[in-house]
């Protein structure tokens, strides 16, 4: 063969050798997936981070492509409203619109939609790789779904839900809102195990005042339950022992209300006093004295609150955390503090006459020059407005 006929030859061979190698990579890359016999890991984690009347927000760490390696190609997230295992995968509902994965390790969150309230739902999750191999089923979540949460109005002249705030506590359910009309209410109100918001239309406007000849009757009794109450007034016209207001084991945040001659006491749970008015002792029958706000246990808060006029202490705390920022409190017979170190000039604590425009009277209002009407750093204290 002549040198010409060498050099073609030579060309034609790597040429054909090049597409040959070249056609045979992509036959043997084919091979490799189609042959991929590793599964992505199951996944072990899967949790519920939000749960409300209709939607269950997942997260879940991702796994792999191979076992925990890599990254995979799709979830298939499904959910029953009964336990199921990995035989009965297939008649279960599959949700839509799962997230691709992420890399191994990465947090990943996705949110079912359209369930129904108040029902047991039980998640299960597949992971697969891009040759449809699919992992163990994972751990099985299970959630229910909260019922929905009520709005109701107590209106004393019949325009509402409710003529009453007790008729509308035994019929509320957990999480409602209690929403309660201007009014004075003569009632004793029972918390047992509810959790509730109650919103008030000022503490001057909606008033629950109640009198009680009863050994251990109290204007306000929480027990095991978990309160907000809002702009709300409060007063014992007479009670046989001095609990005004009592909470035990429960957790109670009073925001804007006003606590008038009715005594405040807790035990054994958390309670938060912002904004609030509390004056005068409860008037009792059996003429025994007490502290205005009484801490057995647990743990307090009390911020840009007004505590003034006890005959005994003003605050007393027993074996409670208690945090002070932005108080008066002030001119209670025994001293204002006892059981806990006296906060004042600390923290926007003061002890000084809060100046009401005339609580005689009821009228609880700060006057212009009150020591409570706007000091540095702390804004105006006490459930009531300052008169211009």
């Amino acid at each position: 063969m002549n040198s010409v006929g060498n050099r073609g030859w030579f060309v034609w061979t790597l040429l054909g050798g090049a597409l040959l190698l070249s056609a045979s990579g992509c036959s043997e890359e084919e091979s490799v997936t189609d042959s991929d016999g590793t599964p992505p890991a199951a996944v072990t984690d899967l949790r519920a981070a939000e749960v409300t009347p209709t939607t269950v927000t997942l997260q879940w760490s991702a796994s792999g492509d191979d076992s925990l390696s890599g990254r995979a190609t799709a979830y298939d997230l499904r959910y029953a409203t009964a336990p199921f295992d990995a035989a009965g995968w297939d008649a279960l509902t599959q949700a839509e619109g799962e997230p691709p994965p992420a890399t191994s390790g990465s947090e990943e969150s996705f949110t079912v939609a359209a369930l129904t309230p108040e029902t047991d739902y039980y998640f299960g999750l597949v992971v697969r790789d891009e040759a449809a191999n699919a992992s163990g089923l994972s751990n099985l979540l299970a959630v229910s779904t909260e019922r929905v949460r009520l709005r109701w109005t107590i209106d004393p002249s019949g325009g509402g839900d409710f003529l009453t705030i007790g008729e509308a506590i035994a019929a509320a359910g957990a999480g409602d809102t209690l929403r309660i009309l201007a009014g004075v209410y003569d009632e004793a109100l029972s918390f047992g195990g509810h959790e509730l918001v109650l919103i008030g239309a000022g503490p001057d406007q909606t008033r629950i005042e109640h009198a009680s000849d009863l050994p251990g009757q109290t204007l306000v009794f929480a027990s095991d339950s978990q309160l907000e109450l809002r702009e709300i007034g409060f007063r014992a016209l007479a009670l046989e022992y001095p609990n005004g207001f009592t909470a035990d084991d429960s957790r109670v945040a009073l925001h804007g209300c006003a606590l008038i001659e009715c005594g405040l006491t807790s035990a054994a749970g958390e309670l938060l006093v912002s904004q609030c008015t509390i004056a005068s002792d409860p008037p009792t029958r059996s003429g025994e004295p007490a502290p205005l706000v009484w801490l057995l246990s647990g743990s307090a808060s009390f911020e840009r609150s007004i505590i003034v006029n006890g005959s005994n202490y003003g605050i007393a705390c027993q074996e409670s955390d208690v945090s002070f920022l932005c108080n008066d409190c002030f001119g209670h017979g025994e001293g204002n503090y006892t059981g806990c170190s006296d906060p004042t000039g600390l923290n926007g604590n003061i002890s000084e006459d809060p100046r009401f425009v005339d609580p005689a009277s009821g009228d609880f209002r700060l006057q212009p020059d009150s020591p409570c009407a706007g000091v540095s750093g702390c804004g105006p204290m006490g459930a009531f407005e300052v008169v211009e």
